[in-house]
Formats: structure tokens, sequence, C-alpha cells
């Protein structure tokens, strides 16, 4: 993924089957971190293209097997008191 993200931030082409192929991983392993980390690389890769109605269509699947494993945690307990990140 890394790889496939600097060659997209650099501009060069052939990005999307390295892309298509961490997903593919992530899906086997059912793995929610991989899952999570493909589509968000998939998302950024998106933006970068300035295709910003397919973020969503690349991350809400993801973002819904998430809520449903309990994750992301309360958004006002990560999002509050001090050294918290800002949101």
């Amino acid at each position: 993924m890394v790889l496939a993200l600097v060659r997209a931030r650099r501009g060069d082409p052939e990005y999307w089957p390295q892309l298509n192929e961490a997903m593919k991983i992530a899906r086997s392993w059912q793995s929610l971190e991989y899952l999570v980390t493909a589509a968000v690389a998939r998302a950024d890769a998106c933006w970068l293209e300035g295709d910003s109605q397919r973020i969503a269509a690349e991350t809400d699947a993801i973002y819904l097997l998430a809520v449903r494993a309990g994750e992301p945690r309360s958004s006002a307990s990560s999002c509050s008191g001090a050294g918290a990140p800002t949101c």
C-alpha cells in the first residue's frame, strides 16, 4: 500500500492494481485493522484524483463494519480531555 500511495502522490500511473490487491488481501484476512488501512489508502488515492464522491464509496462499508465491531469508540470520549486529538 505504501508504494501505491507514493506512486499516487507522485502522479505515477498504475497504482490502482496495488491498492486493489491490498484490499483483496485485507478481505481474505478478515482483519478490521487491515480493512480500514486499505480503505483509507484507497480513499486517499481518490482524494488525490479529485474524486470526492468515490471516497465515501471506498470507506462507508468498512466504517459500518467498524461500528458493528464496537469501533470507533465513543467520539465524545476520544475527542475531549487534556492531550486528546483535535476532532
